[in-house]
């Protein structure tokens, strides 16, 4: 963290000078730019991230000559983040030293021939950056400045995307499939919103908004995200300032926020944190922990969620706790600006016993115990592992006891490695996708298939949910896996029939695992788990490192796999997770 310029920016926070005033309140600015000096004041966590945004906001000249010049998406995001927090920085504290760097890493960004248009997310990540840093920064920004960044909006970021757009079906970023649509439309729209005088918005405007509505389509029913929490977070981003933007431009209540499902996202994702703070990252998403997602508190305040606020920003709050460098990111200023009034700190919202959460695939979560030690939370999830970002882990859990995550999902592996020449290879030749890795039923050493399960069934009393995941598995008649609350304890249980070959159970874990006959018994962190396996009484139980098939994959140090194994290729294998 520079020291010198955070303590130069902290200790003009209530003094008299103020930002430049607009005649039309900003953008994405629930009052005005002036109000951040009383939220920093007055709320402890504000204070704490505004000095994080402080603290990570640098001189151009602190920038790479290599980050500048390579075409990659993080190097866009690294100069976008920067231009942002300097605009914002400038409109806070007055400091003509902000304006100077905003406009420099504006003129910096302009400078290239485009903006990487094969890569579509690289313009419209810039395209959103620009158009906010400079609608931002207002009047005070050079005038030869303002008309430069103008007409490259126009000619890297309008004119690319009517181009690519209005070909008949045009690009998969305008049907649709996945967050694309929804972060490159949005950030187009955004971008002709705030420069509405610059040739062709009208139409970028018109052809983007009709795309987004396709994309938050993904959304329903019930506000999940099949590629996992990290596009989650991404796309949800991305929907919230399009919904703002929307408001704002027309000065009515968005439509865009009626999409199916947008009413309950934010619910379902803090559904999918457990009571360890992890997440259950499932697809390729990069880890456990929270990601950064402001745009929960902009929907938590579209339909009145504060609950929902609350215990995102004390996830936030401890994530800041644990370790600062967590919360740099290039949306953090919108914590600031859609920051809750009266912001109290919470537990997660733990949902009472059982959960099913519709979507492309199903998804249920258990609580026998919500706010206890002793209670355990379990995520299962069902799969499409054909559609992108997607694994081959139809089945696949994640188990907390208390605080403590004991069956985790290792997260994804780096793009380079499963892709080739720009597109997807055999999800089967890499660890981390393949279902070696995931916590699944296994027939022989056999990979699931990519294709999508049936919905998932609760039974009447709420106690149990039943997916059947047979059109997965090559050579089977029948594969289902059950888990059911049990007083304290959950079972699960693998019934299949009809197999070429034995059932192996998988559980992937950080514990330190010990087995006595037919019990596992783990420990972690001072807490205990045990697995009790009640049939068959012929199992073959051992625990497995979980190498990666190449050495180019990412290592997946302190994990043990448990492997429960039964020679028969029908009947059930049913375990039991108990507390300690």
């Amino acid at each position: 963290m520079r020291w010198p310029l955070l303590f130069m920016l902290l200790s003009c926070l209530g003094c008299d000078a103020q930002a430049p005033k607009q005649n039309t309140k900003p953008l994405f600015v629930a009052e005005n730019f002036d109000a951040i000096n009383a939220l920093v004041r007055n709320d402890s966590l504000a204070n704490t991230l505004y000095s994080e945004v402080v603290g990570t906001t640098y001189p151009l000249k602190e920038l790479s000559k290599a980050a500048i010049a390579e075409r990659s998406l993080s190097g866009v995001r690294e100069m976008v983040q920067q231009a942002l927090q300097h605009a914002f920085l400038y409109r806070v504290t007055a400091s003509s030293t902000h304006l100077a760097e905003a406009s420099a890493y504006l003129d910096a960004i302009c400078a290239p021939k485009d903006w990487n248009p094969d890569h579509f997310l690289d313009v419209a990540e810039t395209t959103f950056g620009v158009s906010v840093a400079l609608h931002w920064l207002g009047n005070s920004v050079d005038q030869e400045l303002k008309q430069k960044v103008r007409n490259t909006l126009q000619t890297h970021a309008f004119d690319t995307f009517l181009k690519y757009a209005s070909v008949e079906e045009g690009r998969f970023w305008t049907r649709g499939e996945n967050n694309w649509t929804v972060v490159c439309n949005s950030a187009l729209y955004v971008g002709s919103v705030l420069h509405p005088d610059v040739n062709g918005s009208g139409e970028v405007r018109r052809m983007a908004y009709e795309n987004l509505q396709k994309g938050l389509k993904l959304y329903a029913p019930d506000g999940s995200w099949s590629e996992g929490p990290m596009y989650w977070s991404y796309a949800t981003n991305y929907a919230a300032f399009a919904i703002e933007a929307e408001k704002w431009s027309t000065g009515k209540p968005s439509v865009l926020k009626n999409a199916e499902g947008l009413d309950k996202t934010a619910s379902t994702y803090l559904s999918l944190i457990g009571p360890s703070g992890l997440t259950f990252n499932y697809g390729d998403a990069n880890k456990e922990g929270i990601n950064i997602a402001p745009g929960l508190l902009l929907l938590a305040k579209e339909f009145g969620q504060s609950d929902e606020a609350n215990a995102y920003l004390t996830i936030i709050q401890d994530k800041s706790d644990k370790m600062a460098k967590d919360i740099d990111h290039r949306f953090a200023v919108f914590h600031l600006l859609w920051f809750p009034e009266n912001f109290r700190r919470t537990s997660v919202i733990a949902d009472s016993h059982l959960k099913l959460i519709r979507g492309s695939f199903d998804i249920a979560v258990m609580n026998t115990e919500s706010g206890s030690s002793k209670n355990l939370y379990l995520a299962m999830k069902g799969g499409d592992a054909s559609q992108p970002h997607q694994h081959r882990d139809a089945g696949s859990f994640v188990l907390d006891l208390g605080d403590v995550r004991f069956f985790s999902d290792l997260g994804r592996e780096k793009t380079n490695i499963k892709t080739k020449n720009g597109k997807s290879i055999d999800k089967r030749s890499v660890y981390r996708v393949s279902s070696a890795s995931h916590n699944v039923i296994r027939v022989g050493n056999g990979e699931q298939k990519e294709i999508r399960t049936t919905p998932m069934v609760i039974d009447t009393d709420a106690r149990s949910a039943t997916l059947d995941v047979s059109n997965c598995y090559e050579g089977c008649t029948s594969v289902i896996r059950r888990v059911s609350m049990e007083n304290s304890s959950i079972l699960m249980e693998d019934m299949v029939q009809g197999c070429v070959d034995s059932l192996f159970w998988q559980g992937m874990t950080k514990a330190r695992v010990t087995v006595s006959g037919n019990r596992i018994h783990l420990a972690l962190r001072k807490r205990k788990l045990t697995i009790e396996v009640l049939e068959p009484a012929n199992v073959v139980i051992r625990v497995v490192e979980p190498k990666p098939f190449r050495s180019a994959e990412s290592k997946n140090t302190g994990y043990g796999q448990v492997v429960i194994g039964r020679p028969a290729n029908s009947g059930t294998l049913k375990i039991r997770f108990s507390p300690d």
